[in-house]
């Protein structure tokens, strides 16, 4: 049964949904009040998720999965750039499910190309990619892009025993996650990967995080969040049997963050000597909130907003502005840099 369309009200300038009838949320985020840097947005493509995950809270939180109209988010997206934003941030639950409950399929690969029409904006970042739904128009999308949409890619796996990913009720085993993580790797130029992986889910033997740790040592991922397992209220997973003690969680936690900074490091390290393109954020501040004179920090393609590795640069710049520099050192995953 359609109710009337009902604009949705406004708390402290933030939107609402609005909602066009019993089962259909439409997202609204046009009055949209602005917590990042002027030059970095984040723009929400869809919300909610049709994933049944055992571990996540989410579906019942946030509900269906429900997409943006193409048209409305490539309308944000010229609103934001009128505004100064020179990155995109894109996100959702799982935004390479994008568009399937509008139009019957998945269409992310065909907003990616729209836009990258969009003037004054420079990068485009893709985050929550779901490795299901990763399909061969979406790879050549990365494949053929331009020098907007960014080659990194945030695709959250959790974890590489196949018992263990049955458990989570992911839809994938690891077979499925090398093949697609081989055929990224093999077609889309300096692509960095951004994966997040869970340790100590129940059932967690010994063997299968060994298992998990010869994943990440195969796979040398650009940046990764590494989470011990916590039991959300609610969700499957908190029912199943098999809970790994806290102690071990924590041992297997800080075995696997070390391993993933080494490799950090020496993806860090690889890159000194080289002139890379620096999207500045802002000045260094001093303990006494005053900006030091010349040094600022900023973000290569490689570094997405408040989860990776920074840039620190000496130089001339301007906040906003992307500037090459010449990386001359590297210090605990982050860059030290000088403007070309």
């Amino acid at each position: 049964q359609e109710r009337r369309s009902q604009e949705g009200q406004c708390q402290e300038g933030r939107p609402l949904a609005r909602l066009e009838s019993i089962e259909r949320l439409v997202l609204d985020d046009t009055l949209r009040q602005p917590l990042t840097a002027p030059h970095v947005a984040y723009l929400k493509i869809a919300d909610g998720c049709d994933r049944l995950c055992s571990f996540c809270a989410i579906p019942a939180i946030r509900g269906r999965f429900v997409s943006k109209p193409l048209e409305t988010i490539v309308g944000e997206a010229r609103k934001l750039a009128e505004n100064g934003v020179k990155e995109l941030v894109l996100i959702a639950q799982e935004t390479t499910f994008y568009g399937s409950d509008l139009y019957g399929k998945p269409r992310l690969a065909e907003l990616l190309e729209r836009l990258e029409t969009v003037a004054g904006i420079r990068w485009i970042r893709l985050m929550y990619a779901y490795p299901l739904f990763f399909g061969d128009e979406l790879l050549e999308r990365f494949a053929a892009a331009g020098t907007k949409l960014l080659p990194y890619i945030d695709m959250p796996l959790q974890h590489a025993n196949d018992t263990i990913l049955k458990r989570m009720r992911r839809g994938i085993d690891r077979a499925g996650m090398e093949a697609l993580l081989e055929r990224l790797r093999s077609n889309i130029p300096n692509l960095v990967l951004r994966t997040s992986l869970i340790v100590g889910f129940p059932g967690e033997t010994e063997a299968m995080f060994d298992e998990l740790v010869a994943f990440v040592k195969r796979w040398r991922f650009d940046r990764a969040g590494i989470f011990p397992f916590s039991s959300e209220a609610g969700t499957v997973a908190a029912r199943l049997d098999g809970h790994v003690p806290q102690s071990v969680i924590d041992l297997r936690f800080r075995k696997l963050q070390n391993l993933q900074r080494r490799i950090m490091n020496r993806f860090a390290a690889a890159r000194t000597g080289k002139t890379l393109d620096v999207l500045i954020d802002g000045p260094v501040v001093e303990d006494d909130g005053n900006p030091v004179e010349n040094v600022f920090v900023g973000r290569t393609y490689a570094d997405a907003p408040e989860v990776d590795p920074l840039v620190y640069v000496t130089g001339h710049a301007e906040v906003g502005a992307i500037v090459p520099c010449e990386i001359v050192d590297a210090r605990d995953g982050n860059l030290i840099g000088v403007v070309s």
